[in-house]
């Protein structure tokens, strides 16, 4: 909520005058209704840039939809619906800076925007100035043309706006509002919405006078009203310039927003702050206790309690912060509040420091109230209690890879739905993986929309696959009047209109002998404060990294959890929250065994890689005259922490028959072999073709105490004076592939002139049909070999004609 200064007994000019380097002030308009869901979802984002953003003039327009009923739009409608159909705006959340469109969907976006406008100059000097003592109130706008050419074509608006109200009360029993309380809100436009047309010759000032009495509608909140202006260009919309009577102030600091601080120590964080009005203001400084993030044996304070400010003057202020003897982290944040009459903007300020060598992170701002049983879970053992810090996503990323904690806990709820979708989130979580730090991410869906929905963010589809080995998720039917559609598992009843009616509860179980879940049988959402409407069911790459120690309802298909243990980390991925489990001792216990897991010392472990090989796990020979043969050497390499023990190069048994002497290890293939962390070792394969044959291919089985891996060798058996290439050619056809190898795609010329039409088709090393390529060929056709989703690989592109046929080998590269 607001705070705001009080009224003094007499009613002072305000006055706010641009710059005389006419730096361009931004204006963001937003169109918003209290009945709109989506703009809910924005509202915070807004209200943090505004606050954070004093050198930005905000404004809200209400409309009348979804659902008719905003208190704005129905005390004036005609204003603000008159701005909605000046920019065409069809729907909500939806918002403009400075007349170009901008999706305030992120604070990062909307200062992006922002610092946009601020980068450009404008020859336009904008004052407003507001007599309050005067009744009606009266306003004065005066604007000069400072530039070398005429301004024209453009409107004047000036609006009188509300800073804020909490209508709660006043909308009581009123179900389709979602947000009750309200910023920066249009009342009235002045003297219409049309605004005032604007033409400036070169050098040439104006004066315009306006008028307007303050309502006694709810709306019109006690000592919350100020007045805007702006100038804008009809033909582009283009703002050039604007300006506010709202009374605030500016906060910068030269230091990082966010460091370190050594244990029993204390910091000084040094703020600027600067009245940007013409007016002199004081200013009440202060902790803010809601926002301020003070764990126990902190201690934070902000020094003085009380500027006093002339216009354009700057002086500093004091954050200070002293740490326990722990590891945690404080977030001190500071509101500056004019104590000015009229409409008082409060700027907040936030700093964070760590204390140094804290060894466990959890990262708090992506779960609602689930939050607060979450921690304790994690923090009720002795190990963790003392050496956790909360830490907010900003100060996750800002921190980065400088971030010293061993273990980072991301725990997303349903609300936070598609938080691991952020680039920025996943990005980081990523390079935590790559520096080996330990994660445990608890997230309901984000494997469904990573697989399930449009427009997923790749990077996560991949870290999701490629570092947990999640392959893609199970689905359910949810079917309602509307129709069916697959969602996610459930664990709610609902109605014919998809109403959730209730809960449902839920089991977990564990995996017999598994060091985390043994044992584990735990039921979920028996509590109505703290659930899981939503937990996905996972599908894992075959003989990928993933290791179930999670399933649901006592079906060992519905996996909830895996851990990876690999390259020196471990990592728990869980789709159920500790949150949903209401008996506290075994929501504990099981926290802190998945904990324990996570940060346990990883045994040095060896790891078995295959390098040198043609593509990989693959060995291309190409064309080998028969009765001759071709060696290649490929390497092991033991990428791990420990000795490597092959066991075992067998060729699989069904290739044997046909291919045992056809593909022949003819050096360091005898096992056991041992190779130290870091080192080589080589193995030659020679290929000895027996007969003209296309695509001889077998595969080769590499057992090791670290992995298995799979070697696929392949090759053609030609006639001595024979010589493969990527065109053939017979008695009544032909067929040409470019490029080859091929990356993505190819273009195949393919010539008929048989009496039976002719099909190109692909088949793999082993023989099998990838894909039909063309049929029915007569003539000369060309047509397209998309290989966008091929593995790599070796292939051979078939044309065939009743018993003739050609063929040329494909190289899929990636």
């Amino acid at each position: 909520m607001k705070r705001f200064g009080s009224l003094l007994l007499m009613m002072a000019l305000i006055a706010v005058v641009a710059s005389a380097q006419h730096p361009r002030t931004p204006l963001f308009e937003e169109f918003t209704s209290s009945t709109c869901p989506p703009c809910l979802a924005v509202k915070p984002y807004v209200k943090q840039f505004a606050e954070q953003s004093p050198d930005v003039v905000v404004v809200t327009y209400h409309m009348d939809w979804p659902a008719p009923g905003d208190p704005y739009n129905v005390y004036n409608s005609s204003d603000n619906m008159a701005r909605r159909s000046y920019y065409g705006v069809t729907g909500i959340p939806d918002g403009y800076m400075s007349g170009t469109k901008i999706y305030p969907n992120s604070v990062a976006a909307l200062r992006q925007a922002a610092d946009q406008v601020k980068a450009q100059s404008t020859p336009l000097a904008l004052t407003i100035s507001e007599d309050q003592t005067k009744t009606p109130i009266e306003v004065t706008v005066t604007l000069k043309n400072d530039g070398t050419t005429a301004i024209s074509g453009a409107k004047l608006q000036v609006m009188v706006l509300n800073h804020y109200a909490d209508l709660t009360a006043q909308l009581q029993g009123q179900s389709q509002h979602v947000y009750t309380e309200f910023d920066y809100a249009l009342l009235k436009a002045l003297p219409n919405a049309s605004g005032t047309a604007l033409t400036l010759a070169a050098g040439e000032q104006r004066t315009f006078t306006f008028t307007y009495s303050r309502g006694t509608n709810s709306v019109w909140a006690p000592n919350s009203q100020y007045v805007i202006a702006f100038v804008q260009l009809d033909a582009t919309k283009e703002v050039l310039q604007a300006a506010s009577t709202l009374n605030r102030v500016e906060i910068t600091a030269a230091a990082p927003r966010f460091g370190f601080i050594t244990r029993n120590g204390s910091i000084s964080h040094q703020l600027t702050i600067t009245n940007p009005t013409e007016r002199p203001q004081t200013v009440r400084l202060q902790v803010n206790t809601t926002q301020t993030l003070q764990p126990t044996g902190w201690m934070i304070s902000v020094s003085p309690s009380t500027l006093t400010l002339q216009p354009g003057e700057e002086k500093t202020a004091t954050i200070q912060l002293s740490a326990p003897n722990s590891g945690s982290f404080a977030l001190a944040v500071v509101d500056a509040i004019p104590q000015g009459t009229g409409a008082n903007q409060t700027t907040t300020y936030s700093c964070g420091y760590m204390t140094e060598q804290t060894k466990y992170a959890i990262v708090y701002g992506y779960m609602g109230a689930g939050i607060t049983p979450f921690i304790q879970a994690i923090t009720s053992g002795s190990k963790y209690a003392s050496e956790t810090a909360l830490i907010p996503p900003l100060a996750a990323i800002e921190y980065g890879n400088a971030l010293p904690c061993e273990a980072i806990v991301l725990p997303i709820d349903y609300a936070n739905r598609g938080a691991l979708h952020i680039q920025q989130i996943i990005d980081q979580v990523t390079s935590w993986v790559n520096q080996n730090k330990r994660i445990f991410l608890s997230a309901p869906l984000e494997a469904f929309l990573a697989y399930k929905a449009s427009g997923a963010n790749m990077t996560t589809r991949n870290f999701l696959r490629n570092t947990l080995g999640i392959s893609n998720v199970k689905t359910f039917p949810i079917t309602i009047s509307a129709g069916t559609q697959q969602t996610s598992y459930y664990h709610f009843t609902y109605d014919s209109q998809g109403n959730i009616t209730g809960l449902q509860t839920f089991t977990v179980q564990g995996v017999s002998g598994d060091p985390i879940s043994n044992g584990v049988n735990i039921t979920l959402n028996e509590s109505t404060q703290y659930y899981n409407l939503f937990t996905d069911v996972l599908e894992l790459v075959s003989g990928g990294p993933a290791v179930p120690i999670f399933t649901y309802d006592n079906n060992t298909q519905y996996i909830g959890g895996i851990r990876v243990e690999s390259n020196n980390t471990r990592i728990i991925y869980t789709t159920f929250g500790l949150e949903a489990i209401s008996n506290v001792t075994a929501r504990n216990q099981l926290a802190q065994k998945m904990m324990d897991w996570v940060t346990a010392t990883i045994a040095p472990q060896p790891k078995l890689e295959l390098i040198q090989t043609t593509s990989e796990n693959f060995i291309q020979f190409d064309a080998v005259p028969v009765g001759s043969k071709k060696a290649h050497t490929f390497k092991i390499r033991n990428s791990g922490s420990a000795d490597l023990v092959v066991s075992e190069i067998s060729m699989d048994p069904a290739d044997q028959a046909e291919y045992a002497d056809v593909f022949v290890v003819t050096d360091g293939g005898t096992t056991p072999i041992t190779v130290a962390p870091g080192q080589e070792h080589a193995v030659t394969i020679e290929f000895r073709p027996k007969k003209v044959e296309d695509i001889q291919a077998a595969v080769f089985h590499i057992r090791s105490n670290g992995g298995d891996a799979d070697l696929t060798v392949i090759g053609d058996g030609v006639q001595a004076s024979s010589v493969e290439s990527t065109e053939a050619v017979s008695a009544n056809l032909s067929l040409k592939l470019a490029p080859n190898p091929v990356v993505s795609d190819a273009i195949v010329t393919a010539s008929a002139n048989a009496a039976t039409p002719a099909t190109a088709i692909l088949l793999d090393a082993r023989g099998a049909e990838v894909a039909t390529l063309a049929t029915s060929i007569t003539g000369q056709q060309s047509f397209h070999l998309d290989a966008a989703s091929l593995p790599s690989g070796v292939y051979r592109l078939v044309l065939r004609s009743g018993a003739e046929h050609i063929s040329v080998p494909v190289v899929v590269v990636k």
